[in-house]
């Protein structure tokens, strides 16, 4: 399924121009080629368009990532995704995995990279905005 509303479209999500971020509700498989692919639209959108804060809700995507997927999302985000792109991910605690600290998150933090992993959309959102103040 591809978002076909919206010239900004990424594969299998729903994406939504609000006041200062995109809101990127995915619905496509929860694996790594997938998300890395996920990734790369994301940042790309988010150049093209010069906004610098994005939500993507990942809640509902089906799948499961090993903790070397998670390394390999956070070392290949160095390579597409701008430093100051602030980014909040929704996601249920069945998707986590936790070690001191939510692995994928952490790992991201480490190269100095904002974000933020929230289990609602409204946490997510609150972050967001308090982010780029």
């Amino acid at each position: 399924m591809m978002n076909q509303h919206s010239p900004n479209a990424i594969d299998n999500a729903i994406v939504s121009l609000k006041s200062s971020y995109y809101l990127i509700e995915y619905l496509g498989s929860f694996t790594l080629e997938p998300l890395s692919q996920l990734n790369k639209q994301i940042a790309e959108l988010c150049i093209a368009t010069n906004v610098k804060g994005t939500l993507v809700d990942v809640s509902k995507a089906i799948g499961e990532l090993t903790v070397l997927d998670r390394y390999t999302l956070a070392k290949n985000m160095s390579e597409i995704w701008p430093r100051d792109l602030r980014l909040a991910v929704v996601v249920n605690k069945s998707q986590t995995i936790e070690a001191n600290g939510l692995v994928w998150e952490r790992m991201v933090k480490s190269r100095n990279y904002p974000v933020r992993v929230c289990f609602d959309q409204l946490s997510a959102r609150q972050w967001l905005i308090s982010a780029a103040k």
